[in-house]
């Protein structure tokens, strides 16, 4: 068997408007003659997604079943960074690009799986034991690749380098990585009674970079009755860092408003650095070496069939995640005789921005939630099939630690946080509707197939840092989604519209 995909995807994302009253002096008459009412930069972001397995798979006269699969993805982002000037370049030869071609992101995955199962008959036990097992070697890359330089170019006038909106990649972000992770895993799955249904399984990783980890699961499913049972799991999960997490950097530019410029920092644009935890920058600055996420994951459900056509399922859920990993809040104020000191005094001086960022192993967070799905038959015979279904979600995330303030900061005598208040009461907690609402109706009728989801996402609070009086609560907002197939033979040729309201987020 094989099967694969290729997509591709143009987006552009809007950055700060550049106000002409805030042009550096130095070069305010040039740009003025280019952007006389100010200018917003554009993010252009072209996007390129390939898959393929490809496996075979079979089973052996002794009722051994076995899969062996071979999985390729990747990922490919090339950007660009248009309706933007670059400041220096400017101040250093009279002229700047307006466009920009800033650089390319790329990520893959190649997998090998084996897997093997087969029922068997335990004497001491009612029914047949499912035993599987199996292997997979997983292999990582990430890499990034330089910009035009004129998109990175910073000279040395002390004016804002790159292009504005967003800098492109200089030789010092890029590099390519990569590291390997070979897991086994073994479960069993059976009926200890013609009521009760268990299984359990564990897993073995063992990562280049990250060392061994164990974990598993726990499932059960009682049935009263054939229309009624219950079922609960518990399980441990292991994330390791990505890639991107350990080794991404950039330089962009950060708006700083009168209120949280900080003491002797007037308010403008200023470079920025997302440096990767290994930067000595960052370093000094309280970044330390990733490690894994864990997590603790448990469910109690139950699913109730009052009549054939009719379905229920109602399940809640708790989830731990320890050591989850955030982007840092903005460092800011690398510009302040404090700092320069500090830095200078362990052999950095040319620190080409103001502000940093870096992973980090910051916080443990809970999740608490249900979903509940209703489904219907309607079967009208000659004039069709139409499948109803209604699922509500409804779940609240908690920030339930966050680690200490790195001493490396307490020490400079600065507010420097680890994590924000925005972070800790938006980002990680609610920047997501905590309630989510699903209408479907799937309506089939011969060779056509026809779809409507209406989703109704509910209300959210996007935090400030400046004020508590800043937060905004944004109202619920319906989308509804429609779609037509057709089935001809082994094509199926679909047509669809999706947030056909033009809903605004």
């Amino acid at each position: 068997y094989a099967f694969g995909s290729y997509h591709e995807r143009d987006a552009i994302s809007d950055e700060l408007y550049r106000n002409p009253y805030l042009y550096p002096s130095a070069i305010a008459p040039a740009i003025s003659a280019i952007y006389p009412n100010g200018y917003q930069p554009l993010l252009q972001a072209h996007s390129t997604d390939q898959a393929l397995v490809a496996g075979v798979r079979g089973t052996t006269p002794d009722g051994w079943r076995w899969d062996v699969s071979a999985n390729y993805g990747g990922n490919r982002v090339s950007l660009d960074t248009i309706h933007t000037a670059n400041y220096a370049f400017l101040n250093d030869f009279g002229y700047t690009p307006t466009t920009f071609f800033d650089g390319i992101v790329s990520a893959a995955q190649q997998a090998v799986d084996a897997d093997v199962a087969k029922d068997l008959n335990v004497n001491w036990l009612p029914n047949a034991v499912t035993l599987a097992f199996g292997a997979e070697y997983l292999r990582d890359t990430y890499s990034i690749s330089a910009g035009d330089p004129s998109s990175y170019y910073v000279g040395s006038s002390g004016l804002s380098g790159g292009a504005q909106g967003f800098s492109g990649y200089s030789p010092v972000n890029t590099g390519s990585w990569s590291r390997s992770d070979i897991a086994e895993y073994v479960s069993l799955e059976t009926n200890l009674t013609d009521k009760l249904g268990t299984s359990v399984s564990v897993r073995h990783e063992d990562y280049n970079d990250f060392g061994n980890t164990v974990s598993g699961a726990l499932a059960a499913r009682y049935d009263f009755t054939d229309r009624f049972a219950l079922r609960a799991s518990a399980s441990t999960g292991f994330r390791a860092p990505s890639l991107a997490q350990e080794d991404y950097s950039q330089i962009g530019s950060l708006y700083l408003t009168p209120s949280n410029a900080g003491p002797g920092v007037a308010p403008g644009i200023y470079q920025t650095g997302l440096l990767p935890v290994d930067n000595p920058v960052a370093q000094l600055l309280g970044a330390q070496a990733l490690r894994p996420e864990k997590s603790h994951n448990y469910t109690v459900g139950a699913v109730f069939n009052p009549i054939d056509p009719l379905t229920f399922t109602f399940d809640i859920y708790q989830i731990q995640i320890y050591n989850r990993i955030v982007l840092s809040s903005t460092l800011s104020g690398l510009n302040d005789p404090v700092v320069i000191d500090y830095l200078a005094a362990h052999g950095i001086t040319d620190v080409a921005y103001s502000s940093a960022q870096y992973f980090t192993n910051a916080v443990n967070t809970r999740t608490q939630g249900g979903d509940l799905v209703g489904s219907y038959r309607s079967d009208f015979g000659d004039d069709g099939v139409l499948d109803s279904t209604l699922s509500y979600n409804y779940n609240r995330t908690q920030v339930t630690g966050v680690a200490p303030n790195p001493p490396q900061l307490d020490a400079l005598g600065l507010q420097l946080e680890r994590v924000s208040y925005r972070d800790v009461k938006g980002l990680l907690a609610n920047s997501t509707p905590r309630s989510k609402l699903i209408f479907n109706e799937n309506y089939t009728l011969g060779h056509w197939v026809f779809n409507g989801n209406l989703t109704r996402y509910g209300s959210f609070t996007a935090y400030s840092n400046e004020s508590y009086l800043l937060n905004q609560t944004f109202n619920p907002q319906w989308v509804l989604d429609l779609a037509g197939s057709y089935n001809l033979q082994n094509w199926t040729f679909t047509l669809g519209v999706d947030n056909a309201t033009n809903s605004y987020p």
